[in-house]
């Protein structure tokens, strides 16, 4: 089993790789951003890794699908917001103010701001609408609904955030990261 730690460590990494620390450093000093980092990446992976959630994916074993949705809620977090402190904390929004949070779904303000366990949630309701919706699309075309409303064939923003997600999996193999320790 992957220890929650051992997830945060990964997704942090990704997190970084696509959005470098360092460009938050004129909003927020590095130390503050490597805090922030973490913490996101801790939302996800107590998210993802509650056995209560059905992972996005289900082509590989239980553990990997929830670890590529962990890397999909950090892919789109990405492209979405970049991460960016006020984003972040609600104090900037998109859309014109209907978007909200890193992922910037339409919901609720005051639920989406409230707590970024709560913010996680409802990208993860829509993430599944979206793919359940598109579900006779390409993999990496059912993530459309969620970023442009509508099931799209080749639509550069899904395939983009799923894409960036999986390719990264592929290549950081996540079962580094697994205990393999039993406890007595």
């Amino acid at each position: 089993m992957i220890t929650i730690l051992g997830l945060v460590i990964y997704l942090t990494t990704a997190m970084s790789a696509w959005v470098p620390m360092p460009n938050h450093g004129y909003y927020e000093g590095l130390g503050m951003t490597q805090i922030r980092y973490s913490e996101i990446a801790t939302t996800i992976a107590v998210a993802v890794l509650d056995e209560n959630q059905t992972p996005i994916f289900n082509d590989e074993d239980d553990l990997s699908n929830r670890v590529k949705t962990g890397l999909l809620l950090a892919s789109i977090a990405a492209y979405e917001s970049s991460f960016k402190k006020d984003v972040d904390s609600c104090k900037e929004g998109g859309d014109h103010g209907l978007a909200w949070g890193i992922w910037q779904t339409h919901a609720n303000k005051n639920k989406v701001c409230a707590d970024r366990a709560v913010a996680v949630q409802v990208a993860l309701r829509m993430i599944e609408t979206s793919f359940r919706n598109c579900k006779n699309r390409n993999i990496n075309d059912r993530l459309s609904i969620y970023t442009d409303g509508i099931c799209h064939t080749n639509w550069r923003r899904s395939r983009s955030r799923v894409e960036r997600a999986l390719s990264w999996h592929k290549k950081h193999k996540a079962e580094l990261l697994v205990n393999n320790e039993t406890s007595e």
